[in-house]
């Protein structure tokens, strides 16, 4: 259950930070940037549903996609995504990811032992 909210609020902060559909402004040239961010984004999806029909598979999902949150919003916050640096309203979405990520991870790790 904690899962499923943690998923629902990264996958809401990923649709604020998404150009074109949230605050931020940037545009990228780079389609293979783009392709990365809609895999992670569609995996938590995938994960989101297994919430309700694989359970079993929540675990390992959230720690992907929770590490992959993480590892976005830090190339993000460090420049390596773009050439321009987002603002500090985008950074502070991106921190949230991060901390979301982080949340997604400690979750899955937590289910994963208590599987075990």
């Amino acid at each position: 259950m904690r899962s499923r909210a943690f998923l629902i609020v990264l996958i809401l902060l990923w649709i604020a930070g998404t150009p074109g559909l949230g605050v931020d402004t940037r545009t990228s040239a780079s389609v293979a940037l783009g392709a990365i961010y809609g895999v992670a984004f569609l995996v938590a999806i995938v994960a989101l549903a297994a919430t309700w029909w694989r359970p079993l598979a929540v675990p390992a999902l959230t720690i992907i996609v929770g590490a992959s949150a993480v590892l976005l919003a830090a190339a993000d916050l460090a420049g390596f995504t773009n050439a321009i640096r987002p603002s500090s309203f985008l950074a502070a979405l991106e921190i949230a990811v991060a901390i979301v990520g982080v949340a997604l991870v400690w979750s899955g790790l937590r289910a994963r032992s208590a599987f075990a």
